[in-house]
């Protein structure tokens, strides 16, 4: 179905240039002379798997795709594929890591995540906007950091490395924004 540029939202599947794509993140820019605003979107090739900005003018037409929508729990690893369970029908679903794609280091046990197909084929795998992490690599705490905002680098346990206050410890678990890959706060048993 034709949809406007400017309706443009993160999860959807757009066939462009002949090839379907995942649409990471959106973001309306206003050009500065005069020629009215675009849409600025990182998108993920299907097919490759490769990560593609492009930019449309807010009045073109996409080709959004029809998708069906299941939710699954991550089960297990088996070779090279990923084995998720339909939390509907506790069948399980086999995904090749292409289609997961650098978001492949959220996967751990009993993560929930949403299965976008087109015409019964998996094409992509949307993850929760925020999952919990542990910091297993940091500088020690400055003294005074909680007084001023200061950044320090740290390693976490799904293995990759972020930015996080200089607060933040060995050992502690944060809550890390999956879209951005950002630090968003200290985690809070029973939130």
């Amino acid at each position: 179905m034709k949809e406007k540029a400017v309706d443009l939202r993160p999860g959807w599947i757009i066939q462009h240039d002949g090839r379907q794509f995942a649409v990471l993140s959106t973001r309306t820019v206003k050009s500065g002379t005069g020629g009215g605003a675009f849409l600025q979107t990182e998108m993920r090739n299907i097919q490759t798997g490769s990560k593609a900005q492009v930019a449309f003018r807010s009045t073109d037409a996409i080709e959004r795709l029809s998708t069906e929508e299941i939710q699954c729990s991550f089960l297990y690893k088996e070779g090279e594929n990923y084995i998720f369970m339909n939390s509907e029908d506790y069948s399980q679903v086999t995904i090749t890591p292409d289609v997961i794609g650098d978001d492949i280091v959220f996967l751990s046990d009993g993560v929930n995540v949403n299965l976008r197909l087109v015409d019964g084929r998996v094409l992509a795998v949307e993850f929760p906007t925020t999952i919990v992490c542990t910091v297993v690599e940091t500088e020690p705490q400055i003294k005074g950091a909680t007084s001023t905002a200061m950044d320090k680098p740290a390693m976490l346990d799904i293995g990759i490395r972020i930015v996080v206050p200089s607060f933040v410890n060995v050992g502690e678990k944060i809550v890390l924004k999956t879209a951005s890959r950002e630090y968003s706060e200290r985690y809070k048993e029973g939130k």
